[in-house]
């Protein structure tokens, strides 16, 4: 009777045992789930994302082909993987971290990756990388699943919809990418057509001239290598520079630009002071083809040639017309400010009067068309 009264608490104890050891096992894997969905939510959550297209082998997950990725470099958590042996890891997107100091991986899930770096990267960053186009050879690298970017004091997040980069965020706060895309375009756009030009046959870059009729420059110290546009800053307005490095030595030429009314405005350093030079260059171009100068006591204004009523004109060039690469002149008379607009193809070197189609000007017969 004493055996089995032992040999029963016995058994009761080891039943006791187990069950709490049970239990402990059960909420400590619980805790564990817990955290990993808490970072999960963190980072997944803001992120509406439609990759059912895409295959998983495209992902820098474990099933890979493309990941290279050994029990070696990968941790052994079930849900949480890390690569830390950044130097044998393999992949495609691993050549845009370069120069970012790359020194781990983690996946937060199976095809969600977050790239630790040491190097800076901040909105500026961000922004330029996205209007290089780099963001989205990054995205197409990593299969098109999104990813994000973590450095010492940012966080970036690159998310896809329908294989197509569709939203930027810098520490959560989302990039106005439509805006960016227009505003850079139009501004290299229109710094191409007006400012500077290619010269096909060397690849060199150049300022046009209106009065050489754009012609490429005879001196190399004239010409530039090539042409960069970038987002610099934002502020109450979003501005870009524009580096251009002279071909003969180490000298580099820069601009600035940001959008005034929709139109591009350019100058030559931050304190603001606009760029007209080619708006002056097609004014003169004007009036000394088509105007004879008035007294100072005038103003400074212009008659044309020729004109027995000698009528006096205001004569002003401000605006680009970027869907006709000409530039607009307006001619006002004086006596009864009436306007007439003037076109100029800086390219062919020809003045147009206004209307539909535009009719080439001639020298004698423009007199008679301003009525």
């Amino acid at each position: 009777m004493k055996k089995k009264a032992i040999k029963l608490i016995g058994t009761l104890l080891c039943t006791s045992i187990l069950t709490i050891g049970c239990q402990n096992e059960v909420e400590s894997n619980s805790n564990v789930a817990n955290s990993g969905e808490l970072i999960k939510k963190q980072l997944i959550e803001p992120i509406v994302n439609d990759n059912s297209e895409i295959s998983p082998q495209s992902s820098l997950s474990e099933d890979s082909e493309d990941s290279s990725l050994s029990s070696d470099t990968v941790s052994s958590e079930k849900d949480f993987k890390t690569i830390t042996d950044i130097a044998s890891w393999e992949h495609p997107i691993k050549a845009y971290f370069e120069n970012m100091g790359l020194t781990r991986v983690e996946f937060i899930t199976k095809e969600y990756p977050v790239f630790h770096v040491d190097g800076f990267m901040d909105r500026t960053y961000t922004i330029d990388d996205y209007l290089s186009g780099k963001l989205e050879k990054m995205l197409k690298a990593n299969g098109n699943w999104d990813f994000a970017i973590q450095t010492p004091e940012h966080q970036i997040r690159v998310v896809s919809k329908g294989n197509v980069l569709s939203a930027v965020y810098c520490d959560e706060q989302p990039l106005d990418l439509k805006r960016l895309r227009t505003e850079y375009d139009l501004i290299d756009e229109v710094f191409r057509a007006r400012i500077i030009k290619k010269d096909d046959k060397t690849g060199f870059f150049y300022f046009r001239d209106s009065a050489s009729n754009n012609k490429v420059p005879k001196s190399r110290e004239e010409l530039y290598l090539n042409y960069h546009l970038f987002y610099v800053k934002h502020s109450d307005s979003n501005e870009y520079e524009i580096e251009m490095p002279r071909s003969t030595d180490t000298v580099i030429s820069r601009f600035y630009a940001r959008i005034q009314d929709g139109e591009p405005v350019f100058y030559g350093d931050q304190s603001g002071m606009e760029l007209t030079e080619d708006y002056n260059q097609v004014t003169s171009l004007f009036t000394s083809r088509f105007m004879i100068a008035q007294s100072k006591s005038t103003g400074g204004l212009y008659a044309f040639k020729n004109d027995q009523k000698q009528f006096i004109y205001d004569i002003t060039s401000n605006k680009f017309l970027l869907s006709e690469r000409m530039y607009v002149i307006q001619v006002t008379r004086t006596t009864d400010h009436q306007k007439y607009l003037i076109y100029y193809d800086a390219d062919k070197n020809k003045f147009y009067m206004d209307g539909s189609p535009r009719v080439p000007i001639k020298e004698n017969d423009i007199k008679l068309q301003l009525k």
